[in-house]
């Protein structure tokens, strides 16, 4: 029988609670705990992996980050309860929008999207289409179209294409409502 130190447990749980502050919300990861060949104090060899790599797979992770995730996305799913349909599916695509759009090397720093800049995005049923959109990545407004389904209850996306069209002149943002 095997004992692990308590000084593994107590680097895990450091790494652990690192790891939370520093989660991006949704994303849940293995954590790794190093440890040297000698696990504890006396210095007895305690042979934990490959070179005395302790690997903490994080069960205790996935029971404290799973939750809270579940939670947060209930929040955002109850906030967007509150909207008007049309409102929601706009909502809910942006959304998921940013997940989408931020995995493309150009547009890794957008934090702003909107839907209907160069015209009105139509959402027919569960599908929304935003022809007139744009996102700002790095303090610069693209043009930007894009195609949404959505569930029947208008709380998730499901699906996000997009089309990124040419910068937006800056002296064009004020006319158009987007800012810095």
């Amino acid at each position: 029988v095997m004992h692990v130190p308590l000084v593994i447990a107590s680097k895990c749980a450091r790494t652990l609670e690192a790891e939370y502050r520093s989660m991006v919300w949704g994303r849940i990861r293995l954590w790794a705990c190093s440890m040297g060949r000698h696990g504890t104090e006396r210095g007895n060899s305690v042979a934990h992996g490959i070179g005395g790599m302790t690997v903490c797979y994080s069960l205790l992770g996935l029971l404290i980050l799973a939750p809270s995730t579940a939670m947060a996305a209930s929040k955002v799913e109850q906030q967007l309860a509150k909207l008007a349909p049309e409102e929601r599916a706009h909502q809910a695509c942006i959304l998921r929008g940013f997940d989408v759009v931020r995995k493309d090397a150009q547009l890794r720093g957008a934090d702003r999207m909107k839907t209907s800049i160069f015209g009105r995005a139509v959402l027919a049923g569960t599908n929304l289409n935003a022809n007139g959109g744009a996102v700002r990545v790095k303090g610069h407004w693209y043009a930007m179209s894009f195609s949404c389904t959505l569930t029947s209850d208008l709380l998730k996306a499901t699906t996000f294409s997009y089309e990124l069209g040419k910068e937006i002149p800056k002296p064009r943002w004020e006319d158009l409502g987007l800012w810095q």
